[in-house]
């Protein structure tokens, strides 16, 4: 069993979207997650193990808006001769409400893959008006690579849908996102389309609270990548500590061209509290989770 980075999904698992660091000084988050997780795969050769720790926040006082993030991955396997892949990222993005349905935001942020080191410079702006938002950003590495992003979205009532593409300068990545969470039943479906590399991919996630401390957890992940395909499908459960803290464990398996070739297992403590203070996180969101970390390491 060898230790791979997939190059055409390398973004993916270099780009846990990083989107706020808490400041102190500043009481009562307007949003905050923290996900600390253990994921293996086994083939019966041998396994790949990848922990993952994520922790993001939003605060807004006034007209001004931070938004911020911290993220450590690690991938190793069973044969220490293989190595481990490390990767460190984060970023802080600022915003100031020129109007009160309209923001104006800058941020930076960097992601650390072994010895290399990936910069992101984000300009963005966008539009509120009742449950409805739409805005526009623009990033950049500062060398020759450089992205437009344009989305708009609907929150209300615990439905949302969002709606959006990455315009770079020879391909564009289209995503949909769709969901529903009645407080006993949540569900999330995105679907991602890249023009360049024929690429398609598709996740449906449903969570089933059982009284008030059990979930039922059910998630199907399907990647078209042109020339080969990948499927990946978990069920498991989870027991909630206090309000909004989750302990859940998933187990499932993956297939590649149709051939069982996996099986993965995931322990995951998370808790998620309040709303993106800014939408245009909360659209780069919905692109992060259609891109799966797990997908970059896989076995050859």
């Amino acid at each position: 069993m060898t230790l791979t980075l997939r190059p055409t999904l390398g973004l993916a698992l270099g780009a846990l979207t990083l989107t706020g660091l808490p400041l102190a000084a500043i009481a009562g988050p307007d949003y905050l997650s923290y996900s600390s997780s253990f994921t293996a795969f086994g083939d019966g050769d041998g396994a790949i193990y990848l922990p993952e720790l994520d922790v993001a926040a939003d605060y807004s006082f006034g007209n001004v808006v931070l938004s911020g993030a911290l993220s450590a991955a690690k991938a190793y396997t069973d044969d220490s001769s293989d190595g481990e892949l490390n990767i460190y990222g984060g970023d802080i993005t600022a915003g100031y409400r020129v109007l009160p349905d309209f923001t104006l935001s800058a941020g930076y942020g960097a992601t650390k893959i072994e010895g290399a080191l990936f910069e992101t410079y984000t300009l963005g702006s966008e539009y509120h008006s009742g449950s409805f938002s739409a805005g526009v950003s623009y990033a950049s590495d500062g060398d020759d690579t450089s992205n437009t992003a344009i989305f708009a979205g609907y929150d209300a009532g615990g439905l949302y849908a969002t709606a959006g593409a990455f315009l770079y300068e020879d391909s564009t990545d289209v995503i949909l996102a769709l969901g529903n969470d009645t407080g006993s039943y949540a569900s999330d479906a995105a679907l991602l389309f890249n023009s360049d590399e024929d690429t398609t991919l598709a996740a449906l996630d449903v969570k089933y609270n059982i009284g008030r401390n059990f979930r039922a957890l059910g998630e199907v992940f399907y990647a078209d990548l042109g020339e080969s395909d990948l499927t990946v499908a978990s069920i498991g459960g989870g027991y909630q500590f206090q309000n909004g803290t989750w302990m859940d464990l998933t187990g499932g398996k993956v297939w590649a061209e149709g051939d069982d070739v996996a099986h993965v297992i995931t322990l995951e403590l998370s808790v998620e509290t309040g709303r993106r203070a800014l939408q245009g996180q909360k659209f780069r969101d919905d692109y992060s989770e259609a891109l799966p970390a797990f997908l970059d390491v896989f076995v050859d």
